[in-house]
């Protein structure tokens, strides 16, 4: 019985010699289950219900794998699926949790991140008129006279919140130089009532054909040009002449208003509150009857400046200067009245200490003389009067 039980204890411990050799072998030909990291997994959306558009752009995840080390070793973005379950959603934004699938023999870990953000919009169509921009100018003597498109309304596609922002499609036509009648197919593309480009919608068809009239014009006749002002400065200020420049445009007209007319004026240009000159840059009015004024656009200067008005200071004191040595000097009289101009503001602002009235001695001997008084005011101030304008000055030797 003993030598029995010591025989099976020999076979036990041969038995787990030999599991722990065929696993040394194992792991020698397999390797170890090791963790690995598979970056940029681009996500699929699936299961999106029909009429409805996904919003959200393209999106990744990262996810860690672990695996033997044979079959981690080789692994690839390529070989894994990232998806997110869109059944049962509806209009808006929700957060939906990332799937991940692998290779066979592949244990996924933690996905980064293993929630996305998804927004989600109905699919929307609408019928939107076609409208003509026309680029540059017919030739001389040429004018456009009209234009149309066929078809004369499109149909807009895609997301319901974007086909919403679209006003109008544009067909874009450069006439720059043109004498004669344009015809060409053009591509369109929506925009909104501002005339910005309406991203992620279709349009059908994506063009339109399209006829620009041009038609040759009576030769043109100079006039000139008159600036259409509009307001009043603000209180305490005054409007001057408007400067236009050119001061004249060409213009022709097959009818007989252009026989009549001798100016044209720009359109409004608001001086209303001004406390300084308005400049602008204008287009021109065109009257009814004329086919084409060029230049389309002028430059408008309108001079606004402070109401002036005189101001008379009575006595405002006399600086001798450059007295010779050894002597001593009186002046008669030794105040001033003066009478100065300048803006409103200035003027109510004024102190008699910012102005300087000098007598100059310079090179005078002892006796009596008759100085010329020089007078300094701000440099906004004007002198229009002194009195008086000389004075005299008593030297005498000390």
């Amino acid at each position: 019985m003993e030598r029995m039980l010591e025989r099976n204890l020999v076979l036990k411990i041969l038995s787990a010699c030999l599991a722990v050799l065929l696993w040394l072998q194992a792991t020698a030909i397999s390797g170890p289950a090791l963790p690995q990291t598979v970056r940029d997994i681009p996500v699929q959306y699936r299961n999106l219900a029909s009429g409805l558009v996904l919003l959200s752009g393209p999106a990744s995840v990262n996810v860690t794998v672990r695996g033997r080390s044979d079959l981690v070793r080789h692994l690839s973005r390529d070989g894994f699926t990232a998806f997110v379950d869109l059944r049962g959603a509806g209009l808006g934004r929700s957060t939906f949790t990332v799937s991940v699938e692998g290779p066979e023999g592949i244990i996924i870990g933690p996905i980064a991140p293993d929630n996305l953000p998804v927004d989600i919009d109905a699919w929307d169509n609408r019928q939107v008129p076609v409208a003509i921009y026309t680029l540059g100018s017919p030739g001389t003597d040429h004018a456009m006279k009209d234009h149309q498109t066929r078809p004369t309304d499109l149909y807009v596609e895609g997301p319901r919140s974007a086909v919403q922002l679209v006003s109008h499609v544009v067909a874009k036509v450069d006439i720059s130089g043109a004498t004669q009648t344009i015809a060409r197919t053009v591509v369109v593309r929506p925009v909104n009532a501002e005339g910005a480009e309406v991203q992620g919608v279709t349009v059908t068809p994506s063009t339109v054909d399209v006829q620009v009239s041009i038609v040759r014009l009576p030769p043109a006749r100079q006039v000139s040009v008159r600036a259409n002002l509009q307001g009043r400065p603000a209180a305490g200020y005054v409007q001057g002449e408007a400067v236009v420049v050119p001061a004249e445009a060409r213009m022709w007209a097959q009818s007989t208003v252009g026989d009549v007319l001798r100016y044209l004026w720009t359109h409004p240009i608001d001086i209303e509150g001004a406390t300084g000159t308005v400049e602008r840059d204008v287009l021109l009015l065109v009257p009814e009857g004329v086919d084409k004024v060029e230049p389309v656009l002028v430059h408008v200067t309108v001079p606004v400046t402070e109401v002036t008005e005189e101001r008379e200071l009575g006595e405002v004191p006399i600086k001798m200067t450059d007295l010779g040595p050894n002597l001593r000097a009186r002046l008669e009289p030794q105040f001033v009245a003066l009478t100065v101009s300048g803006p409103r503001s200035a003027l109510a602002a004024l102190d008699v200490s910012e102005i300087e009235v000098r007598a100059s001695l310079a090179g005078l001997a002892a006796g009596t003389h008759q100085v010329r008084l020089t007078i300094v005011l701000p440099q906004e101030l004007t002198l229009k009067s002194s009195a008086p304008v000389e004075v005299k000055a008593v030297l005498e030797t000390l």
